[in-house]
């Protein structure tokens, strides 16, 4: 099931489900490099709606999108967001330190295991491709098990 968290800027109740056309306007900021290339969102809890940390979720900027998973973000940086180049890019965000309209989906279940296969982080991706296959390959031998022969 997904949940439409778009965030205004001053919403008066947080984690309020806002229409589509309502985006939270941020100053977007390169990510600290402990999270560089992990594909995810620093992001005060105040514009992130219900999801909470290490939820994944959908960011919009314009007719884009990226999957990432939310990090928390210090108080006293709670109007910006910090993204990897990658995923800026991906967002076609070119500039840091201005100011964007992004909108923000938590993703469900189905949303999220698709995110750990298609991560471009290996920690993340191969243990998950790991499981998948092996889920896979336990299928399949209950299905020979109950094959007559």
């Amino acid at each position: 099931m997904k949940h439409e968290i778009t965030v205004r800027e001053r919403a008066v109740c947080r984690g309020y489900i806002w229409k589509e056309d309502e985006l939270v306007e941020l100053t977007v900021k390169e990510a600290y490099r402990a999270h560089m290339g992990r594909q995810r969102i620093l992001i005060h809890k105040d514009h992130r709606g219900v999801a909470e940390r290490f939820d994944v979720v959908r960011v919009r900027h314009n007719q884009k999108a990226i999957d990432v998973v939310v990090i928390g973000q210090s108080a006293d940086e709670r109007n910006i967001v910090r993204l990897d180049y990658h995923d800026r890019e991906a967002l076609g965000i070119t500039k840091t330190g201005r100011s964007y309209e992004l909108s923000i989906e938590r993703l469900g279940w189905m949303g999220r295991y698709c995110w750990y296969i298609r991560a471009r982080d290996p920690a993340i991706h191969l243990p998950s491709r790991i499981a998948l296959l092996s889920l896979v390959l336990g299928a399949v031998g209950v299905v020979l098990s109950l094959v007559p022969g």
